[in-house]
């Protein structure tokens, strides 16, 4: 039988792990070392052997691999998504109070949000964004002067709300934002091993927008939306 990946079923490699993100339960998970060694096996579609086979059959039972199920490449985030520089040296000194009050009621929207929001209903919700949207090539020269803009008014009201296990509020709050303006980002979500770790930011093309290309480094990209 033709086995392939649950279409919902991240993964990334961090080091020498296979890390997973199942967006149905919207839990990260690893493998033991010879699942892990298997799943590697399976990727590269060489003939797997009998050891193989039986560490692969808790994947098989738990759902995660399914009868002609997606090949690797449509899971796994593209490599293109790095990150390479981010917005910290371009932030504007003084910042509209409009936008910085666009920042607040986007934030605050997010947070209330976020209580119902699942991995799936934001993929969703990315993808209707998007819909209508200007391709790539026809946007602006100003686009990144509206992202300064607005990551610099994220910063103002940084002050007045809890920083601490917020990525995710702030980074859907941002991408608000953006598509209040007519601009639509990713969304990339990234992992890190020893110990685990999940981030999540928002970022264009190479250039992180809304955090420091320091933090996100750390990360390796593992869903991009």
């Amino acid at each position: 039988m033709q086995w392939g990946i649950r279409d919902d079923l991240r993964f990334c490699r961090v080091g020498d792990r296979t890390i997973f993100l199942d967006l149905r339960t919207e839990r990260y998970f690893g493998l033991p070392a010879a699942a892990d060694q298997a799943f590697r096996q399976f990727l590269a579609a060489t003939p797997p052997s009998a050891n193989d086979e039986r560490e692969l059959q808790p994947l098989i039972a738990r759902g995660l691999l399914v009868p002609g199920g997606a090949a690797a490449s449509s899971v796994q985030p593209p490599a293109k998504n790095q990150a390479e520089g981010d917005l910290r040296f371009a932030l504007p000194d003084r910042v509209s109070p409009v936008i910085v009050a666009l920042a607040l009621g986007c934030e605050l929207t997010a947070m209330l949000a976020a209580r119902k929001q699942s991995l799936n209903t934001i993929a969703s919700d990315l993808d209707r964004w998007r819909c209508g949207a200007a391709p790539e090539k026809d946007r602006s020269p100003t686009d990144l002067e509206t992202y300064a803009a607005l990551a610099a008014a994220f910063e103002r009201i940084a002050l007045l709300l809890r920083p601490a296990d917020r990525c995710l509020i702030k980074a859907l709050a941002f991408l608000r934002a953006c598509r209040s303006r007519n601009l639509f980002p990713s969304l990339v979500f990234g992992v890190r091993a020893n110990p685990f770790a999940a981030h999540c930011w928002v970022q264009h093309h190479a250039l992180v927008l809304n955090d420091e290309l320091e933090r996100v480094r750390i990360y390796t990209p593992i869903l991009v939306l």
